[in-house]
């Protein structure tokens, strides 16, 4: 009866691990903003000093930020607050217009006259 029982014991905690040690999936909102976090930082926009990568830059740190809270399971309110700024954001960013176009040269017409220069042996 003790190799029954401990038997029976294995099995029970065989049995609860698989019960409740299920990894937990994540919601779509934190599946978009880790998509939108890791899109972010493949994109080299984000290290130049321009005034988009700026908004890119703010956009990024509230990723994580909602990540961070979402990690901690913050409450419902946060989150939604978190999702709010995001969007706020993405919505400044695509107001931004930034003419990454370089002004054309206009070339200088300089004439030089090479019969007029004097030399020192003449």
């Amino acid at each position: 009866m003790k190799i029954f029982r401990n038997g029976m014991t294995f099995g029970t905690i065989l049995l609860w691990g698989v019960l409740f040690s299920q990894q937990i999936e994540p919601n779509d909102a934190y599946k978009t903003v880790l998509r939108m976090k890791l899109s972010l930082d493949q994109n080299p926009l984000i290290h130049l000093d321009e005034l988009k990568s700026a908004k890119m830059n703010v956009i990024h740190e509230s990723c994580k930020m909602y990540l961070d809270l979402e990690r901690q399971k913050a409450p419902d309110e946060k989150l939604f607050v978190q999702a709010f700024k995001i969007k706020n954001d993405v919505e400044n960013f695509s107001q931004v217009y930034y003419n990454r176009a370089l002004p054309v040269k206009i070339k200088q017409n300089i004439k030089y006259n090479y019969f007029f220069i004097s030399s020192d042996n003449d």
